[in-house]
């Protein structure tokens, strides 16, 4: 059996939240995401073993869906218990 770890950066809101804050959200997002794809940020980020991926907000929910059950799976089976 083999793991892949990644190390992720994400924005995220809670459920419930207004479209008005999800707007602000983006909109905050959307400029960073902007940032990151200039070479002296990826440079940096490489730099630090990030590799920048901008992904829309639908592409990391499923992200984050498969994460869950994936490691969810490994703890359960590991019988893995927070203290």
């Amino acid at each position: 059996m083999s793991y892949d770890l990644e190390k992720d950066l994400a924005a995220v809101a809670m459920i419930g939240s207004t479209a008005m804050v999800i707007a602000v959200q983006a909109s905050s997002l959307q400029e960073l995401i902007e940032i990151a794809r200039k070479q002296p940020c990826k440079l940096k980020m490489r730099s630090q073993y990030y590799e920048p991926l901008p992904a829309r907000a639908e592409q990391f929910q499923g992200f984050v869906r498969n994460e869950v059950t994936k490691w969810g799976k490994t703890i359960r089976d590991a019988n893995i218990k927070a203290d």
